[in-house]
């Protein structure tokens, strides 16, 4: 069943991939028609309908009903329904673009084929080939009318930037998905962005904000089902941030939940999830006796495909114990029903796991044999791909070429001459990145297991550097614009405190003690900061020895004062110790409570002379508007 909640991942499937460091690719989220971003009477039908439906020949039979309900279909529609009809088999008369289709219409066709496309190679297991329709498909979504398969096409582009690790843009993608869902009132799919977006958050370890969006997907989730898999997604997010006891008490009100609807798959699920904690905390008892319960409840169920998941738990907690015998059996019995039953990446990354456990246990020789069979697997696995980067760069191509040739039927010589030079730029760059990626070869795979998905560190790094000033650790303007457009989609926050604030006199600091002081005292300036303020807090090194605050705020200017004397008294609570030097550091400040909603730019420009008006005030000050029906006020 694929209407747009059930393409959800869901958490209950243990995914692992194997990746290949792709071109960096990333679709700018547009001002578009409200048109754009709405659903059609029929396909809000379809939607609403559909979304809590799993049963296939139900699943069938209402969207034939509804088709007939609401016939005719304008082109747009029929886009749609044309991909619904691939992917889940159902039998409809197909219609295909006219000689009178407008652009956007023609690339609604276009996107749902690819859409279509990416289905049948994801079943196939051509995940390259998937993903290359994904991309051809994310690449024109701001380009087509119809507002599920744009959503659709952010959304599979999201799933697909989790498993390739590609954070950023995958986050680009879910503004996407909001904004089609807030205009639509599809409280469902907000709670899916939400949900995807809090995920991305957390591979970033930022670990506040994944939490917040997080619970918001909770709050929007409409069904139990839904409900629970979003406890889930916090679950793994609280362990994964290192709160494992907020994470068990979490999984134990599932539990609750598992009691009162006799879900074996959500019990063995949440067990799953306490058994990687109970590893990683050394609960060793707990962990034996959870496994043995996991064990017994798959094995009751009949389902070969837990029992195996749970025999390789259970392995590892008999390993863990150091009873090696007990623990090999149960780990080769669940080791060739995996190979047996076509989940080769689940048995690469199992023999990697079982590896680490056997060194740990002073299993060298058998660690090291495992290790090898892994990576071993891995290539196997990379080589039957059937898939390479040059794959991907051609699909990009072919996008461009598809919208051109479609473009050509309405648009003037002139115009496409214009537009053609915009695509070349566009696939010059896209190609010379896949071109520089592909010297670097095998990056990593990235697994999603929950509770054991890991960061790599070299990725990890990338993000940082890309984010963060990296003598002081504060964040820099890239990372800082980016920020605010998620503050903007925040329906709890239209106001905000920006101020600025630069070191008086720094440069005959610089001057007379060194340019090592004075970067030591940008340090400690901007650990002051950090100290002083919340976690949704921002500190941002705009330039020199100039630092931009960002504070969230209410309607309280009383708060708002007390948090900005609170910044300042931690700045001057005492002397700078930089090097062999006590220093009296004083620092001048511009501030302004704006609407999130106005001309940012401005708003900082404005901060940005209220700034000197402090300084030329006598230094060592604060001025400011707290409201802009008051005056400017000095602290």
């Amino acid at each position: 069943m694929h209407n747009l909640e059930s393409f959800m991942v869901r958490c209950r499937n243990q995914l692992v991939c194997l990746t290949l460091l792709m071109a960096s690719f990333s679709v700018v989220a547009q001002e578009l028609d409200a048109s754009m971003r709405q659903y059609t009477k029929f396909e809000a039908a379809l939607e609403n309908q559909l979304k809590t439906i799993h049963d296939s020949e139900q699943y069938a039979a209402t969207v034939k009903s509804l088709a007939q309900e609401y016939a005719p279909h304008s082109l747009r529609e029929q886009a749609y329904l044309n991909y619904l009809a691939c992917v889940n088999n159902i039998e409809l008369r197909s219609v295909r673009d006219s000689d009178k289709a407008t652009l956007l219409e023609r690339n609604n066709f276009a996107v749902a084929e690819s859409l279509c496309e990416q289905n049948r190679f994801n079943n196939a297991g051509e995940s390259g080939k998937a993903y290359d329709r994904v991309l051809v498909a994310y690449s024109m979504q701001s380009e087509v009318s119809s507002a599920p398969l744009r959503y659709l096409s952010a959304y599979l582009y999201t799933s697909e930037s989790i498993k390739k690790a590609r954070f950023a843009e995958g986050i680009e993608a879910t503004r996407i998905m909001l904004a089609i869902a807030k205009e639509s009132h599809f409280q469902h799919l907000q709670s899916q962005a939400y949900s995807l977006r809090a995920l991305l958050q957390n591979d970033l370890k930022e670990f506040d904000r994944a939490l917040q969006n997080i619970d918001r997907a909770i709050e929007l989730a409409e069904t139990t089902y839904a409900r629970s898999n979003r406890l889930l997604d916090k679950g793994y997010i609280l362990s994964y941030a290192g709160r494992n006891e907020e994470a068990i008490a979490l999984y134990e009100d599932l539990l609750q939940l598992e009691s009162s609807q006799g879900d074996y798959e959500l019990k063995l699920i949440v067990w799953s999830n306490l058994h990687y904690i109970y590893m990683n905390t050394g609960q060793v008892e707990k962990n034996l006796a959870l496994t043995q319960d996991m064990l017994n409840l798959a094995e009751a169920k009949a389902s070969p495909y837990y029992v195996a998941a749970a025999k390789m738990s259970r392995a590892y907690a008999l390993l863990d114990t150091g009873q090696y015998d007990r623990a090999s059996k149960l780990f080769n019995e669940a080791d060739q029903w995996y190979l047996a039953n076509g989940y080769d990446l689940r048995t690469a990354e199992g023999y990697e796991d079982w590896a680490r456990l056997l060194q740990e246990q002073s299993y060298s020789k058998e660690a090291y044999s495992y290790l090898k069979k892994s990576i071993e697997l891995y290539r196997e696995l990379e080589s039957n791909d059937g898939h390479s980067e040059s794959d991907t760069i051609a699909a990009l191509l072919e996008a461009e070429q598809k919208q051109q040739a479609l473009a050509q039927a309405e648009q003037s010589i002139a115009f496409m001459e214009a537009r053609q030079r915009a695509q070349i730029q566009l696939i010059a760059a896209i190609v010379a990145g896949a071109l520089l990626t592909l010297t670097i070869g095998l990056f990593a795979h990235f697994r999603l297991k929950r509770l054991n998905r890991a960061l790599d560190s070299a990725n990890a790094a990338l993000e940082h550097e890309n984010h963060h000033d990296p003598l002081t650790g504060a964040h820099n303007r890239r990372y800082f614009y980016r920020f605010l457009e998620d503050e903007k989609l925040r329906d709890d926050r239209d106001k905000a405190f920006i101020g600025l604030i630069d070191i008086d006199h720094f440069k005959t600091l610089n001057d007379t003690y060194g340019h090592d002081v004075g970067d030591e005292v940008l340090q400690i300036l901007v650990k002051r900061l950090k100290h002083a303020t919340k976690s949704d807090d921002k500190v941002i090194r705009w330039g020199g020895e100039e630092f931009l605050i960002y504070l969230a705020v209410n309607d309280s200017i009383d708060s708002t004062r007390l948090a900005l004397q609170r910044i300042i008294a931690e700045v001057n609570s005492q002397p700078f110790s930089a090097g062999q030097h006590v220093l009296a550091v004083t620092i001048s400040m511009g501030f302004k409570v704006v609407e999130l909603s106005s001309d940012i730019h401005h708003e900082v420009k404005q901060v940005d002379n209220y700034l000197y008006q402090a300084k030329r005030e006598g230094r060592q000050r604060a001025i400011g508007q707290f409201n802009e029906e008051l005056a400017l006020e000095q602290i």
